[in-house]
């Protein structure tokens, strides 16, 4: 139930917001120039039509304006996908397999480590609302400095030299895996419980083995 606007597309229709499109069977569905196209090309992964082939589609189109949500089913289909999503900013969201009878679909998606976040079907629907309403998480700079602060002091590690919309964002990503709304209570549980500082601290740590990305022109110089 929905109070959308739902519609089996037919080739040349033109994308309209407020509207849910559900690819029709037996044809591949991309989006091309805010038109929608239906193709009859070969199956993908078995199938057609084919997430991937949308996935694809909608992320040259929409780029980082994108959410792409991969939910229960069988196969492997709509996990390759995921990486291109990825390189063009979209924003991925995976449903717990743990929530499905067929897992297949979630399972693949996670072993590619191209997603942002995986939630039950409950959390992601509140997600999901969140953003269509364009709330964000309330992270006053202040506040995040005092939580620095507070690192510091509680387990030795000094972040206030760090970029604070870095910090921010990660903080943003941390609360909403885990379920936090309000900052202070997420700020209290760490300052609290060292293994989610822990995991904090993973999610803080700058990932530098990409600076050496060209291995032939590092080979030369050495």
């Amino acid at each position: 139930k929905t109070p959308y606007r739902t519609c089996l597309p037919t080739d040349g229709m033109t994308v309209e917001t407020d509207v849910m499109y559900i690819a029709p069977s037996d044809a591949h569905m991309i989006v091309e120039r805010g038109v929608i196209r239906l193709t009859k090309d070969a199956p993908v992964n078995y199938s057609r039509p084919s997430i991937d082939v949308l996935f694809e589609s909608l992320s040259r189109e929409y780029k980082n304006g994108l959410l792409a949500i991969l939910l229960c089913g069988y196969g492997s289909d709509g996990s390759h996908s995921l990486k291109t999503l990825r390189t063009h900013g979209a924003r991925i969201i995976i449903e717990d397999p743990l929530d499905c009878s067929a897992r297949d679909m979630p399972n693949n998606g996670l072993l590619t480590g191209a997603y942002d976040y995986k939630f039950p079907i409950q959390e992601l629907c509140s997600y999901v609302s969140r953003t269509i309403r364009k709330e964000e998480i309330e992270l006053p700079d202040a506040e995040i400095r005092e939580f620095l602060t507070d690192l510091h002091k509680q387990y030795g590690y000094d972040y206030r030299n760090y970029s604070i919309e870095s910090i921010k964002r990660r903080l943003q990503k941390a609360m909403t895996d885990r379920g936090f709304y309000l900052f202070s209570q997420f700020a209290a549980q760490v300052l609290h419980d060292a293994e989610l500082f822990e995991e904090l601290f993973l999610e803080f740590s700058i990932n530098v083995t990409h600076f050496f990305r060209n291995p032939e022109v590092f080979s030369v110089i050495r």
